[in-house]
């Protein structure tokens, strides 16, 4: 038998084939022949009638909607129509002589139209949006059928007899139902409301909320919409859409969420790369924390943190999500893979077509019956969800859809407005109760700073404001600098156990706080940073043993601390810093931090002089050693050390091990971060310098002033303390720098700075 081969021809209609070619098909004698029309871009074979003595015909891949002339092919055996767009296929009734169908990849719902071909040997109809079963009893001779990837309901063992010939020897009937598809999306469901309250929880960007709970709210739209008006769609389809939906979940929402983290502070950022320039290479003086916009600085931190793994509970949602899509996908690869094999590519069609007739050929995409088993003993799939059962489904995924975009903005609205009372606490959980309280402020950053404090002597008392805010056991970052604090922390924040960050800046004038428990940070397992300086009354400092999650700790300008607190093991601890402590006079044990320290900041301390770092051997020379020279007990013993300097034998226990020596030589290489002498200050002396000059700045930064010993200068605030006349050029240079980048200024004060209108 002869075959032509016209695929893939960008054929659009029958009569764009030559009539050479045509008159070479039909040359008159009735013989039959096999032509390959496939891959083509025909809309319409109302012509094909041509072609009367074709035996086997491949429509595949094309763009038919109907097959309205088939009926004129009265001897065709083998029709392939697969990956068309067919609705019906009545017509196919009048082929008498018809024994090999295939018609997978249309819109056919109904195939009754079968039963009136009692020829048929094959039939593939998978692919399609079939719901009803065809009744193919009568078809003696049929032996392979495949209605897989259909929308089929389930059928009963009684019933199965009027379905099938007893001669059937190859079903395929999986992925008959949408259930599972509906399945997949309760996990997901329930995945996407709990990453939801943990985004409220970490106090999010609301607009960020609004963003995820509106893609919550679309997955939910696309459910509904498939299963209310798509749902004899294809399985292909269905799972297409949820992987873009899930797509826009993984990718497009973390993209959005760097994107803004990346926006949120530049401006800010201009002032402290400045800064850094002309300000010492000291870590704590140029921390861009202290001089950024305390709420951005949080939601940045926030927002950017969101993406990463830092507990068990994030890396289960993380998982989970990636497993929901892996399965997916992986479903995807199998039914294209699947396609693939039941539909191969046309090199591989006409080698099949020179080496088979068309009795012999194969179809691999349907499983063949076990020997002894008949088309009833089949398994069967689930009922398919009845139109009621179907409605119910649809409008709870919608109810849901809309839930979300409600309760997400109630819960900000709520929440902004039981925070509004609190203008320092710059971030804060999002969450609402239903009859719930609404004047709890679940605070999760209290920032409260005067960087440039006009009355040093009258600071704002915030005692009272810090202890409703942690009552909630919600705070996770504390940065308060020149404020009032009444004698001590408040008791309430033991209850702050994801307490991360501590900062508290007191004034150099101001009592501040004098004492703290020494149990304070037992219950904050996940401190990162803690930060106290310029407390010169607090005699102690609590206990540091058990921060497993410690990584930077800076204590500076306290007056009447004569020790370190016991440190314990903490194994994530990068920088220790310590300045100004006119007491201390030895350092602790940092030897066993060998494998994570990064820095030891040590400056104007005792301990660079006192004998700790030579042996025993006081250095009277360097500054912080200096004093009154005197008996240590206040008897002659010969000793004219000052009370600074370790005096042995009797406080060897004071120095440190060759270990610990050995380690801290490798950061006193840089003087400018390990007891530089130009930095340290006599004890004796601190007093006499807090002196009382006439206030000319009265808290303007940046006014112009100037000193007859000292010559011009510039108010400014050093170390964030009170603003007063800085005599430092560089200081001066490093302001004229940033008007000159672009920062803002005061046209009046800072005219002299350069600083125009």
């Amino acid at each position: 038998m002869d075959s032509f081969d016209l695929s893939e021809q960008r054929i659009v209609q029958l009569e764009q084939i030559p009539d050479d070619i045509r008159c070479q098909i039909e040359k008159g004698d009735g013989a039959e022949y096999a032509l390959d029309l496939s891959l083509n871009r025909l809309r319409s074979i109302d012509h094909i009638g041509v072609f009367e003595n074709v035996n086997q015909l491949d429509l595949s891949g094309n763009q038919l909607e109907n097959v309205n002339g088939i009926q004129a092919l009265r001897r065709l055996q083998s029709l392939d129509l697969s990956r068309n767009c067919i609705a019906s296929i009545d017509l196919l009734a009048l082929l008498p002589a018809l024994q090999i169908l295939k018609i997978g990849e249309n819109s056919l719902t109904a195939v009754d139209s079968l039963q009136l071909l009692p020829e048929l040997r094959v039939v593939d109809a998978s692919y399609n949006r079939i719901i009803k079963w065809p009744p193919l009893a009568g078809l003696s001779l049929l032996e392979t059928l495949d209605l897989s990837d259909n929308m089929l309901g389930a059928f009963s063992s009684s019933a199965s007899a009027t379905l099938f010939p007893s001669r059937l020897r190859c079903l395929s009937i999986a992925r008959n139902q949408v259930d599972k598809n509906v399945l997949m999306e309760v996990p997901e469901v329930i995945l996407q409301i709990l990453s939801l309250r943990e985004h409220m929880a970490q106090g999010l960007d609301s607009s960020l909320l609004y963003c995820y709970a509106s893609l919550m709210a679309l997955n939910a739209f696309v459910a509904f919409y498939h299963i209310q008006f798509r749902w004899n769609e294809s399985t292909l389809h269905h799972i297409l859409k949820d992987s873009i939906v899930d797509a826009a979940f993984a990718v497009f929402f973390p993209a959005l969420i760097l994107l803004y983290s990346l926006s949120v502070f530049q401006d800010d950022l201009k002032s402290v790369k400045i800064r850094q320039q002309f300000f010492p290479p000291r870590v704590f003086e140029r921390k861009a924390r202290n001089l950024v916009n305390a709420k951005e600085l949080n939601m940045f931190s926030t927002d950017f943190e969101s993406l990463l793994v830092y507990s068990e509970w994030d890396v289960f949602l993380k998982l989970s999500f990636s497993l929901l899509a892996c399965i997916r996908w992986n479903k995807i690869t199998h039914l294209l893979l699947q396609r693939e094999h039941k539909n191969p590519k046309p090199q591989e069609k006409s080698t099949e077509r020179e080496q088979k007739s068309p009795s012999k050929r194969n179809y691999n995409a349907v499983a063949p019956l076990d020997a002894g088993k008949s088309p009833r003993d089949t398994e069967q799939p689930r009922c398919y969800l009845s139109t009621r059962l179907r409605t119910l489904v649809g409008l709870c995924f919608l109810i849901y859809g809309v839930g979300c975009l409600v309760y997400t903005g109630i819960s900000i609205k709520v929440s902004q407005s039981s925070c509004l009372r609190y203008p320092t606490c710059v971030q804060f959980a999002y969450r609402w109760l239903p009859g719930g309280s609404t004047d709890i402020c679940e605070c999760l950053a209290y920032v409260d700073r005067d960087l440039a404090p006009a009355d040093a002597e009258n600071l704002t008392d915030i005692t009272d404001t810090l202890a409703f805010l942690a009552s909630a056991g919600k705070l996770q970052t504390i940065q308060l600098v020149n404020r009032r604090i009444n004698g001590s922390l408040p008791d309430e924040l033991k209850n702050c156990q994801s307490l991360r960050n501590v900062h508290v800046e007191g004034e150099s004038t101001d009592t501040n706080l004098v004492e703290l428990p020494s149990d304070l940070f037992t219950s904050m397992a996940n401190l990162h940073t803690i930060h106290l300086s310029y407390h010169a009354n607090l005699p102690s400092l609590p206990s540091m043993t058990g921060l497993k999650t410690l990584e930077s700790v800076y204590f500076g300008f306290l007056d009447s601390i004569k020790a370190i607190p016991s440190t314990g093991d903490l194994p994530e601890i990068q920088v220790v810093a310590l300045e100004g402590l006119p007491l201390v006079r030895s350092l602790p044990n940092v030897a066993q931090y060998e494998s994570t320290l990064e820095m030891v900041f040590v400056q104007d301390v005792p301990a660079c002089c006192s004998g700790f770092l030579s042996d025993g051997d006081c250095n009277t020379t360097f500054p912080s050693c200096c004093g009154e020279f005197g008996s240590k007990n206040g008897s002659d013993t010969g000793s004219v050390l000052p009370p600074t300097c370790i005096i042995l034998p009797d406080e060897e226990s004071l120095l440190p091990t060759n270990t610990t020596l050995s380690l801290l030589s490798q950061f006193a290489a840089n003087v400018s971060n390990f007891c530089e002498a130009e930095q340290a200050t006599c004890p004796n002396t601190i007093k006499s310098n807090k002196r009382r000059e006439k206030d000319i700045c009265q808290g303007v930064l940046y006014r112009e002033c100037s000193s007859l010993s000292e010559g011009p200068g510039m108010c400014f605030n050093e170390d964030m303390g009170r603003v007063q006349c800085t005599y430092s050029q560089s200081i001066i240079d490093m302001r004229k720098a940033e008007i000159a980048a672009g920062c803002s200024c005061d046209e009046v004060e800072e005219q002299w700075l350069g600083c125009t209108a």
